[in-house]
């Protein structure tokens, strides 16, 4: 008798285990798992020669990009809806919210041979513009994403956190994938050079412990 309830025991383990061995081939449903570098951002002067303004100011354009890898470990097909980065930019008791979306894709070599030249990099490196990705059961897509929002009609510094979200149609919510720190100088509004920030997900990892004794 023991060994009768010890073998539907085990059958019936047996029937679970290919149960879900089964609806992990055919049925699992979308999962979005995103892998991205730390978003880098460009400061873009616009003069009174470039856009023909007739007070004669100047403006900046702010602009993110980073690579991104979307990669659906379920079996159903699923979309990638929309990106954004929500910024907070913070000197003194000041505070001011931002939102990036994303507007082009972009060759990335190209892009980096003409990034200080926003018009030359729109013209050269861009591939199209940003659109929900469709992804199939176990297939990945990376992309190389400019994000940008509303002009800034002055310089301004301080210490900018923000966040990478994404919604997709699982969800149907934004999802943060990463937190980011960034501290803005105001000789990124004249020097044509790019701000990369750091991750709070990996930077407890890359502080080293030293112990210090003396001689």
């Amino acid at each position: 008798m023991a060994f009768e309830i010890t073998a539907l025991v085990f059958s019936i383990l047996a029937l679970l285990t290919a149960a879900y061995a089964l609806w992990m081939i055919i049925f699992k449903p979308f999962k979005l798992m995103v892998s991205n570098t730390i978003p880098t951002l460009s400061m873009y002067k616009i003069t009174p020669d470039m856009s023909g303004d007739e007070e004669k100011k100047t403006w900046w354009i702010p602009s993110f990009d980073m690579g991104i890898t979307f990669a659906n470990e379920g079996r159903g097909m699923g979309k990638v809806l929309d990106m954004r980065i929500v910024a907070v930019l913070e000197k003194g008791k000041s505070k001011k919210e931002y939102e990036y979306y994303p507007k082009w894709v972009v060759d990335y070599s190209k892009f980096t041979e003409f990034h200080t030249d926003r018009f030359k990099w729109i013209d050269t490196a861009t591939k199209g513009k940003w659109y929900p990705l469709t992804l199939a059961g176990q297939q990945s897509e990376s992309v190389h994403v400019v994000f940008e929002a509303d002009r800034w009609d002055e310089k301004q510094g301080g210490n900018m956190n923000y966040d990478l979200q994404v919604l997709d149609s699982k969800n149907k919510k934004w999802i943060e994938y990463g937190k980011y720190h960034l501290i803005i100088a105001l000789s990124i509004f004249e020097d044509k050079s790019t701000r990369t920030g750091s991750g709070s997900e990996v930077a407890k990892y890359r502080k080293l412990k030293r112990d210090v004794k003396d001689k």
